[in-house]
């Protein structure tokens, strides 16, 4: 929604035909994202109610030899997951391997073929962040 006001907006500036009204248009379609933001809050699906009778499950295997690891996820019984993801321990984290996992976002952040990649701490707020998986 920024880049509907924005972009109009660029258009005129660069054909240098600034105009109080176009300022306006790109304030109103500014305002109207960041109304909805501060209404609803993050759009981060915490909110959204699954339907339906089954929950997702989720296992991580190892394999020791090639050090290959592989995420399986995997439908379960709505029941035995309700019943389940309150122990503790069993919601799964979305970086399992904290710093490791970090740095390897911020790596894939960065330029093809260079190291000018962001700082992990950057991607720091992530450790928190849970799947609601069992």
């Amino acid at each position: 929604m920024y880049l509907v006001g924005f972009i109009p907006h660029l258009i005129l500036i660069v054909m240098d035909v600034y105009h109080i009204a176009a300022l306006i248009v790109y304030c109103v379609f500014l305002l109207i994202p960041i109304l909805a933001n501060l209404v609803y809050g993050e759009a981060n699906f915490n909110r959204l109610k699954m339907t339906g009778p089954y929950q997702v499950g989720h296992k991580d295997i190892f394999t020791g030899e090639q050090g290959v690891e592989v995420s399986v996820f995997y439908p379960m019984d709505r029941d035995e997951y309700e019943k389940t993801i309150k122990e503790k321990g069993r919601n799964t984290y979305m970086f399992r391997h904290g710093y490791t996992s970090r740095l390897g976002v911020a790596r894939a952040t960065s330029s093809w073929d260079t190291e000018d990649h962001k700082h992990p701490w950057f991607y720091k707020y992530l450790d928190a962040v849970k799947m609601d998986t069992v």
